[in-house]
C-alpha cells in the first residue's frame, strides 16, 4: 500500500494495479487516500500456495482447481466504478486462464474474517500440533494423518508472523471458538460419554460432507 501511495502519480492512465497479500482491511483503508480516478486498484488473493519455498519448488499446477478472491466495495473503486469493474473482469479472466477454477468477490472485512479461519487458524493448529509432539521420531508411528495435518507447519516464519499479527483480532476470535470445541471433545472423552461423543462425530462427518459440495 505504501508503494502505491508513494508512486500514485507515476502510474499510467488506465493502469490496473493488484496485489496478492493475505490480509486486506488495513491495505484497503490505507489506499482510501488515493486521489486519482484514472487508475484501477483491484485487491486480490490467490488461494494457492505450498509449504515449500524458492524457485526450485515451482509447480506449474499450483493454481489448478483453486479459488481467487477479489475485493469489492472499497472507497477508491467508487471514484471510477466503470474502470474498476472492467479491471476486475480482466483480472478474473486472467485468474481462470492460469488455472483457477473459481473467482469470488467480497469485501475486505469479510475476507479477513474468513481467511483467519480457513488459512491462518489452520497454520496455528498445525504449529501447535508439531510443538506438542513428544519427540521428532513420533512420525514412525504415523499412518498419514499427522503428516496431512502438519504439512503446513513447515512455515515461513517472518511471513506468517506478519499475517497472524496483521489480522490478530479475527484470528484470536477463531482460536477461542476452536478451543471451545476442542474442550467439548476432551470432556466427552474424559467422561467416557459414548453416546454424546458418537453423536458429535456423526454431526462432524455430516457437516464436512456438506462442505465438499461448496468448493
Amino acid at each position: 500500500a505504501d508503494f502505491i501511495i508513494e508512486h500514485e502519480k507515476d502510474f499510467k492512465s488506465a493502469a490496473i494495479i493488484s496485489d496478492i497479500s493475505g490480509v486486506k482491511t488495513k491495505i484497503a483503508e490505507k489506499l482510501s487516500c488515493l486521489s486519482r480516478k484514472d487508475i484501477a486498484i483491484v485487491l486480490g488473493h490467490p488461494m494457492a500456495g505450498s509449504e515449500k519455498e524458492g524457485f526450485d519448488h515451482a509447480n506449474e499446477s499450483i493454481f489448478l482447481g483453486r479459488n481467487y478472491i477479489f475485493i469489492e466495495d472499497v472507497a477508491y473503486a467508487e471514484a471510477n466504478p466503470e474502470l474498476h469493474k472492467k479491471a476486475t473482469e480482466q483480472l478474473k479472466e486472467l485468474a481462470l486462464a492460469i488455472g483457477f477454477s473459481r473467482t469470488i468477490e467480497t469485501n475486505a472485512k469479510v475476507h479477513d474474517h474468513k481467511i483467519a479461519f480457513t488459512s491462518q487458524l489452520c497454520h496455528v493448529i498445525a504449529s501447535a500440533l508439531v510443538q506438542s509432539a513428544e519427540d521428532t521420531e513420533i512420525t514412525a508411528f504415523g499412518g498419514g494423518s499427522y503428516e496431512d495435518l502438519t504439512r503446513i507447519a513447515m512455515i515461513n516464519a517472518p511471513l506468517w508472523t506478519e499475517l497472524f499479527l496483521s489480522n490478530n483480532t479475527e484470528l484470536v476470535k477463531h482460536i477461542e471458538i476452536f478451543e471451545k470445541y476442542l474442550d467439548n471433545l476432551k470432556n466427552l472423552i474424559s467422561e467416557k460419554n459414548k453416546e454424546s461423543l458418537e453423536k458429535n462425530l456423526h454431526e462432524v462427518r455430516k457437516k464436512r460432507i456438506a462442505m465438499n459440495g461448496k468448493k
